[in-house]
C-alpha cells in the first residue's frame, strides 16, 4: 500500500499477496509506503489519519492482527525510511516495537 499526501491510499499488492518491501520479513508483514520526505517534518494530517485507517480496516478485516508489531523501514532494512521525523512520531503510537 501507498498512502499520498493529501490522503489517498494506493493499493500495491494487497492485503493477500506477499509484498517486496523487506527482505526476510516480505511474508510476515504488510509493507506501507508514505509518499514524500519525511526526514525534518511529518506527513500532513490527512496523510496520517489515512495510515491509521489503513491499519485499522487490515484489524478489522482480518489482515493485521490485533497486537500486531508496528515497525519502521530502517529496522529491518539499510535505509533511512521512513525519515526520521516520522520514525519519533510511529515510535510513539501503541503497537511501535522497537526491538524485533
Amino acid at each position: 500500500f501507498a498512502v499520498g499526501g493529501e490522503g489517498s491510499v494506493y493499493e500495491g499488492r494487497g492485503w493477500e499477496n506477499v509484498g517486496a518491501h523487506a527482505v526476510s520479513y516480505n511474508v510476515k508483514s504488510i509493507g506501507i509506503c508514505m509518499i514524500g520526505d519525511f526526514v525534518e517534518n511529518l506527513p500532513p494530517q490527512d496523510q496520517m489519519e489515512s495510515l491509521k485507517k489503513l491499519i485499522a480496516t487490515g484489524v478489522e478485516l482480518g489482515y493485521i492482527s490485533p497486537n500486531y508489531k508496528l515497525i519502521g523501514h530502517r529496522q529491518v532494512s539499510a535505509t533511512e525510511c521512513p525519515g526520521q521525523a516520522l520514525f519519533n512520531e510511529i515510535s510513539t503510537w501503541e503497537h511501535f516495537t522497537p526491538a524485533l
